[in-house]
């Protein structure tokens, strides 16, 4: 019988206690100069949130101590479900994966989703591109013209899936405002939607952002190939003063509160997130070279080139708003997972 060698087994651990010492001292240069950097992105390419995502990516890294490899990975699936639970599950938390989160997902767990496996309070935020509103329109011609005409007839409008703005606004508008909007599910992602609109397949779409049709399709509102019929917000938006708000049609202090929580996320539009726990060194600097890419002169022409507005709002600002919406009374979230759960 061998006699344990105590003296080799004790250098051992010491071995193994160093290396793991080296690894806690690296430097954020040293780790993204030997790591490349991927961008998750939710959607297939060309949609709205792929083309922010390779904007970003184009000078992203210039500004990441390392200067890594950027890589954006397409993984849709589930409306962006399968994105989402990837970043915060299955994803490495070392600071080499990040993702450009989808905005409507984040109350996912809070309505009781099953399907949404994280809590978006945990995830670490590293800002947003811009803020938005979110628009239901119809192809010009195609179907009515103003919300007050979707009230008399049925619209027919494409979504990607239960979870999302294009299921769930529809059907809030149905129940809290006498639209007949009826819901055609199954389409990959809103660029199909989009297809299907335009082949007269579909008359419109509900729960996608003006700053999406304005990078996805410029042409649509240059050659007013859609009627917008609302905007989700209390404000109208300088771009679109003579599009009715909610504020046009809600009068009661219950509605405008479910309304309240239903577009909540408008200002996490275009939001650039990561897995938890990443280590807070790399966090820092991801979160700087956000800010500094938001203002880099290449960035900014790309993104005037693309029609992508920018409006960059800070991690701190995004953490708290989450933290706001999920202290919304109890009563009024089950009325509005109630309008979501009618199928």
């Amino acid at each position: 019988m061998k006699r344990l060698n105590i003296a080799a087994l004790f250098c051992g651990m010491l071995a193994c206690f160093a290396t793991a010492d080296l690894a806690a001292q690296e430097s954020v240069a040293d780790f993204y100069h030997n790591h490349t950097l991927h961008l998750l992105v939710g959607y297939g390419s060309g949609s709205g949130y792929d083309v922010y995502a390779r904007v970003l990516a184009k000078q992203f890294s210039r500004h990441l101590a390392g200067n890594p490899t950027l890589v954006v990975d397409n993984m849709p699936g589930a409306g962006g479900l399968t994105m989402m639970n990837n970043v915060s599950n299955g994803a490495l938390r070392d600071g080499s994966i990040i993702a450009m989160g989808v905005r409507e997902l984040f109350l996912e767990p809070f309505f009781g989703n099953e399907l949404a496996r994280y809590d978006p309070r945990t995830i670490t935020w590293i800002g947003s591109m811009t803020r938005d509103v979110t628009l239901c329109f119809t192809w010009h011609g195609s179907g009515p013209g103003s919300l007050s005409a979707a009230r008399q007839a049925p619209v027919l409008v494409g979504s990607t899936g239960f979870s999302t703005d294009t299921y769930f606004l529809p059907q809030l508008l149905n129940l809290m405002l006498g639209t007949k909007f009826k819901v055609i599910l199954g389409y990959p992602d809103t660029g199909s939607v989009g297809i299907a609109m335009e082949h007269g397949e579909l008359q419109g779409m509900c729960g996608v952002t003006y700053g999406t049709i304005k990078s996805a399709h410029p042409e649509w509102l240059a050659e007013r190939k859609i009627d917008i019929l609302l905007q989700f917000a209390f404000e109208r938006m300088p771009d679109l003063p003579d599009v009715p708000s909610l504020a046009d049609f809600v009068n009661d202090d219950v509605t405008r509160s479910t309304f309240e929580l239903a577009s909540g996320t408008a200002d996490m539009a275009k939001p650039v997130i990561g897995p938890p726990d990443i280590p807070p060194d790399r966090v820092a600097a991801l979160r700087q070279a956000f800010v500094e890419t938001m203002q880099d002169p290449l960035f900014m022409e790309d993104a005037k080139r693309t029609g992508l507005e920018i409006a960059p709002i800070a991690a701190a600002t995004l953490q708290a708003d989450l933290t706001a919406l999920y202290k919304t009374p109890r009563a009024i979230v089950q009325n509005v997972i109630a309008i979501r759960d009618k199928q």
